[in-house]
């Protein structure tokens, strides 16, 4: 394969980064460039189990990822920015706290930034809508398609060590861009009229149609159109082509004049589908909550929750009763829907 010289006087492989998104083969040939640096998104466990050379973490340290011999990190950059102090979880600290994490993870303009996790998951794409929403240069910063999986499918080594920071980061926060970020109130809003505006969920079917209670009430929020985020992934966890992506979109319905909500619980694993939809099939208007399930639940109003999607799909009391039996609580160690909310009327049937 051809290669050019950048300007940091490296080789450089001919084929370039698309869509935000590097190949293994890419950061194979271009790993040893000075302007490279390699973020390892996942949770401490994994970093510390295996990662591609030379990737720092940010995630906590193994001896801080330990509280009372529980595992308590969380991916994504989580660990150093999200706000302990937050009425419910997984939300963002001030400014500030993003300021002093990117420095410490050496973030800087001079920088090629390249994040991976796993593949086929959402650490990598929450780093990067973070970067994007404040203002990072964005033409430098890419994820590696695939992960640290299609890595080691290829062949390309692994490593336990851990690796350091060089020198901190320099990049500042002046603005954030809030094209991009939806407030609690505006998502709110925007599930009143499904015509106008499409609430893209991440989150895995179970939860949407309210199998299961990750939260104080089962089901997804009116309207909400169910897409899981390994929906938008190959099976070996690289990222469906735009053109897959467009007819997983058009599909479920979700048309490019609307403006899409990207959600999920805790603002996380939607960062999925606003990378499919904004970055992949470039959907001109793409917004993220990160506040989410999360934050429109602990809304004083008590806004409604739904777990089916249109009226014929209220499902069999008998079945509910056996989904719902303690029986099955005790098996899978869940807490299961009882009774079905009120039903949507978006018309979308399938999974």
């Amino acid at each position: 394969m051809k290669s050019k010289i950048g300007c940091s006087g490296g080789a450089v492989s001919a084929q370039e980064p698309n869509n935000h998104l590097v190949s293994v083969d890419w950061l194979q040939q271009n790993i040893d460039r000075k302007n490279i640096l390699l973020i390892d998104a996942s949770p401490t466990p994994l970093y510390v189990k295996e990662h591609i050379k030379g990737a720092i973490s940010v995630s906590f340290p193994h001896e801080e990822s330990i509280s009372h011999g529980l595992n308590v990190s969380y991916g994504g950059g989580g660990d150093y920015y999200f706000d302990t102090a937050a009425p419910y979880a997984w939300q963002e600290a001030s400014r500030e706290t993003f300021q002093a994490a990117y420095e410490k993870w050496g973030i800087d303009e001079s920088k090629t930034i390249v994040f991976y996790d796993e593949g086929g998951t959402f650490f990598a794409t929450s780093m990067f809508y973070s970067l994007y929403y404040h203002n990072f240069p964005m033409d430098k910063v890419h994820i590696l398609n695939g992960g640290i999986t299609k890595w080691k499918e290829k062949g390309f080594p692994v490593t336990n060590e851990v690796f350091n920071v060089k020198e901190k980061g320099r990049f500042k926060i002046n603005a954030e861009n809030e094209t991009i970020k939806a407030t609690l109130e505006e998502f709110v809003n925007a599930g009143r009229d499904p015509q106008k505006h499409a609430l893209v969920e991440g989150l895995l079917y179970a939860q949407h149609v309210g199998e299961v209670r990750p939260y104080s009430k089962v089901g997804h929020i009116p309207h909400a159109i169910s897409t899981p985020f390994a929906d938008f992934f190959n099976s070996d966890k690289t990222f469906k082509s735009p053109e897959e992506v467009q007819k997983l979109l058009d599909y479920r319905g979700i048309r490019r004049d609307q403006i899409i909500y990207s959600h999920c619980g805790g603002g996380i694993s939607g960062s999925v589908p606003f990378f499919a939809i904004k970055i992949l099939a470039k959907y001109p208007d793409v917004r993220h909550s990160t506040e989410s399930q999360m934050g429109y639940l602990h809304d004083s109003r008590d806004l409604p929750f739904w777990t089916y999607d249109a009226p014929y799909l209220l499902r069999d009391t008998q079945w509910l009763q056996w989904w719902g039996g303690q029986s099955t609580e005790r098996i899978f160690c869940a807490t299961w829907a009882e009774t079905p909310a009120e039903p949507a009327t978006n018309g979308y049937t399938k999974a």
